[in-house]
């Protein structure tokens, strides 16, 4: 009996051309492949492969030494390429309907300027068929460890979209509320405004806007002409309140840009009220804004997933326990120098509360350091979290060593924006403890930061990087598959 094999070999083998009409098998991955005039074009019917690929999962593509995925590169901090195509393998993918791809290109992903765990979404809608029968994905990267924000609503009247607006007092352009004009201030139009009329000496009526359900706001864009059309030191004052009577004070803005929140809590009512400059001792008897955008946390059952969302990585777990003072848990914590209230420990206690700080008066040289009091540990990461207020003398210059000053990771120009968390990967075994070695802050008048962590484990083969496909998303539901 005569037996017919076809060519066979790794996908990663597989040649560039082959003759029109020769079947090429991939034992690796079990996909047949067939040679064609301009190259290898895989064989599929009705965009599936055969049974035995499973839905949810990348059934193919470039792996490391040891046989784990190895799909995505990070080319700086700001960037990643998708070894994908080209000199590396295609990936093959399948959606949970079934349908099978294989995806030849994927474009790098530029602008990753925050820190944090990046995630990358491929919608099977998006996908591009090309001339070989293969196809090309865009991704999109989503930041992984907060909920999603969703941005107030653009309203075309004053009760839409799960929110009602309307002016303190019923004042609008200095004429009752029965004049519906407030929702102005929430269209997204910068060309309506709404003008806030004086009340008391110096003050004015507010913009109040009410959700139907309890909302943290933890960012706010106040746009108006110039500093809100004010003048002189003028402010928008924000206010927060469950009833509509008793109202807790938030922040103040000042200026046209986008602000963070610190001490965001949930509130069903929101008041901004600006406060009228007095120019020359006199009152300027009103003002005008053009819009109000407020971001604000949205959780999502079954995954929380939309630009702005994050959780932690599984496996990321400090390895230093919250400590209650220098000498607590098995650990210690030192420093060239710290302040009452403001001690080595403070950065490990387990707080990002407000004020709650590590803090050296040192100008802009200091080591500390924590350490465990017997034993050793393996340490793949640190991070260090910055001040909602120092957060100029968070280190800049600086040196990660163990507990004998073996120097694991140098650092320069380390620039921290308020409450900011950057990562560093180092790779130390069998240590006892992690020093902070600074030289110098961005203000070189003070050494503080808020938190810092030990991390034992990165759960990803590939990093701080994962790859997901989405099969569908309806709003405020988003349906993942972890690829690599």
């Amino acid at each position: 009996m005569t037996n017919i094999r076809f060519r066979r070999g790794n996908k990663a083998d597989l040649p560039d051309l082959a003759p029109s009409g020769l079947p090429l098998w991939c034992e690796d991955t079990k996909e047949l492949y067939i040679g064609t005039d301009s190259g290898v074009s895989p064989v599929v019917t009705n965009n599936n492969y055969f049974p035995n690929f499973v839905p949810y999962c990348l059934n193919s593509g470039n792996q490391d030494s040891n046989g784990y995925a190895d799909i995505i590169n990070k080319v700086s901090n700001t960037e990643v390429s998708f070894k994908v195509g080209g000199s590396y393998p295609n990936i093959g993918v399948t959606f949970p309907n079934g349908n099978h791809y294989t995806i030849s290109s994927i474009p790098n992903l530029i602008n990753l300027t925050e820190n944090g765990t990046y995630i990358f979404i491929i919608e099977e809608e998006g996908l591009v068929k090309l001339a070989d029968g293969n196809y090309s994905a865009i991704a999109t990267a989503v930041k992984l460890a907060y909920s999603a924000n969703e941005v107030s609503p653009a309203m075309t009247s004053n009760t839409q979209n799960g929110f009602t607006c309307w002016m303190e007092n019923d004042y609008n352009l200095g004429v009752p509320l029965n004049v519906p004009t407030a929702y102005y201030l929430m269209d997204k139009n910068t060309g309506t405004s709404v003008t806030f009329v004086e009340g008391d000496q110096g003050n004015s009526y507010s913009f109040i806007v009410k959700s139907d359900i309890a909302i943290k706001i933890n960012r706010v864009q106040i746009e108006g002409p110039g500093n809100f059309g004010l003048g002189g030191n003028s402010l928008v004052s924000i206010f927060g309140s469950n009833n509509g009577i008793n109202w807790t004070s938030i922040t103040s803005v000042s200026s046209t840009a986008i602000t963070d929140i610190t001490n965001e809590s949930y509130y069903t009512y929101y008041k901004f009220k600006p406060n009228i400059n007095l120019v020359g001792g006199y009152s300027q008897y009103s003002t005008w804004l053009n819009n109000i955008n407020f971001w604000y946390p949205v959780n999502y059952s079954g995954g929380n997933i939309s630009e702005g969302y994050t959780y932690p990585e599984s496996g990321d777990v400090s390895i230093v326990p919250a400590m209650t003072s220098n000498s607590s848990g098995g650990w210690t914590a030192s420093a060239q120098s710290e302040s009452t209230g403001a001690e080595a420990y403070k950065a490990v206690d387990g707080s990002v509360a407000a004020n709650n700080r590590f803090y050296s008066s040192l100008n802009g040289v200091c080591w500390w350091k924590t350490a465990k009091n017997s034993g050793t540990f393996n340490c793949s990461r640190v991070s260090i979290k910055a001040c909602e207020d120092y957060y100029a003398s968070a280190p800049k210059d600086f040196t990660i060593r163990d507990q004998a000053d073996n120097s694991l990771a140098i650092l320069t120009n380390q620039i921290f924006s308020a409450d900011e968390t950057k990562y560093y990967d180092i790779n130390a075994t069998g240590i006892s403890g992690i020093k902070i070695d600074t030289t110098a802050t961005a203000n070189n008048a003070s050494v503080a930061f808020k938190e810092i962590k030990l991390y034992t484990s990165v759960s990803s083969a590939d990093g701080d990087y994962h790859l997901l496909i989405i099969k569908f998303h309806i709003k405020h539901k988003k349906e993942l598959i972890v690829l690599g």
